[in-house]
């Protein structure tokens, strides 16, 4: 859960790993950012389109608080354990789209600065 385990030499960020199909089916590719959400909450996270999870499956990891993955768990616990049921979450996925993006363009008669 925390970057105190020799898990930050595996993975540096926690990323979305989802199937190609269904990646597809959301016009979604490796590297752009994704709105994992439930009726719980949401987060967003940087996609890895990858056939290392099932189709309808998607993963990710929570090593790294500023994402707070676990805002889309679900409410049940393990009766054995009483920890939360971070592997059955029913969630979606969609694309964030670059809309708020703004790109800076000088202005007719303005000079660039380099």
């Amino acid at each position: 859960m925390t970057r105190r385990t020799s898990n930050i030499n595996i993975v540096s960020e926690d990323v979305l790993l989802i199937h190609p199909k269904d990646a597809k089916k959301r016009d979604l590719n490796t590297g752009d950012i994704g709105r994992l959400y439930s009726g719980r909450g949401e987060v967003a996270l940087k996609v890895e389109v990858t056939d290392k999870v099932k189709e309808g499956i998607v993963f990710t990891t929570f090593h790294f608080p500023e994402h707070m993955v676990n805002m889309v768990t679900g409410h049940g616990k393990d009766e054995e354990t009483m920890c939360a049921e971070y592997k059955v979450s029913s969630v979606e996925v969609q694309k964030i789209s670059n809309q708020f993006k703004t790109e800076v363009k000088p202005k007719e008669n303005q000079a660039e600065v380099s």
